[in-house]
């Protein structure tokens, strides 16, 4: 159980990391759009937050990453090689709390495979507090690596994760088309709509099943269809009842680490009743 009690250190670790580490760094603030308007002067941000600079900038997470079920504990050198530094060409679309990008991965004799970049971009100046994003971060890879969720055919599969200079997710997707792009669209008829919100339906059912909830705006949440008009959900606004994801750790505890009673057991996370 050894194996099992550090995954769940590491998730209860996951959850509550200090946004500062992400908000308080010198290339978020002279990466701010504010400054690249010429709105804030760099020079005279990084002076009035000086001590708060020193406490946070360039300070390492705080633990140690491991694996999540299947999915990866990956370095931002990673994520910069595979999306070739967040490049503007691999650029996709804002999402409710950050960003997705194109991401390319050796596979080997097949090549090299696209996958989706998801990031949690803390943006300076902040309009609203982080304090959330790890939390939320760390509940979605948790609800992506539950062996009930993770084969389910409209959610997407994790690639793997970031929690080095940047939270980031990494989908093992092509990004499709958009749901909000065929709205309009001649060849998206009556039966092609029903199928699409049968689905979302179906979707829905199995989260409330497995006490999850979503905030749904059609406006924020990403859908993806692909051409046999198949969806996958790619940004949402996960809500986990406590008694799902709330977290319990403890040194003396074998295997128990979730209030509901879930257990990592050999890399996966599964539900014992």
């Amino acid at each position: 159980m050894a194996e099992a009690d550090g995954v769940g250190a590491f998730l209860h670790n996951l959850g509550n990391l200090d946004s500062g580490l992400f908000y308080y760094q010198m290339d978020n603030i002279r990466s701010s759009h504010m400054v690249k308007i010429g709105r804030l002067d760099p020079a005279e941000v990084i002076r009035t937050l000086k001590p708060t600079l020193k406490r946070y900038d360039g300070k390492g997470v705080p633990f140690q990453g491991l694996n999540v079920g299947n999915a990866k504990n990956l370095s931002y050198d990673v994520l910069e090689k595979i999306t070739n530094k967040f490049c503007s060409e691999n650029f996709i679309q804002e999402v409710r709390h950050g960003r997705l990008f194109r991401g390319f991965i050796d596979a080997g004799q097949e090549g090299q495979r696209e996958v989706t970049v998801k990031t949690w971009d803390f943006v300076f100046p902040g309009v609203h507090s982080y304090d959330t994003y790890p939390r939320k971060f760390r509940d979605e890879i948790i609800l992506l690596e539950r062996s009930e969720i993770k084969s389910h055919p409209f959610l997407v599969e994790l690639f793997g994760f970031c929690f080095e200079k940047k939270l980031a997710v990494v989908y093992d997707l092509k990004f499709n088309t958009p749901l909000c792009e065929l709205l309009t669209s001649a060849e998206f008829g009556w039966k092609e709509r029903m199928k699409v919100a049968t689905d979302y339906a179906l979707l829905l059912k199995t989260l409330s099943r497995e006490q999850f909830d979503l905030s749904c705006n059609g406006s924020e949440d990403i859908i993806i269809i692909d051409k046999e008009y198949n969806i996958k959900l790619v940004d949402f606004n996960l809500y986990a009842f406590p008694q799902t994801l709330g977290i319990r750790y403890s040194a003396t505890t074998s295997g128990s680490i979730f209030d509901r009673g879930e257990n990592c057991d050999q890399g996966r996370i599964e539900k014992w009743d």
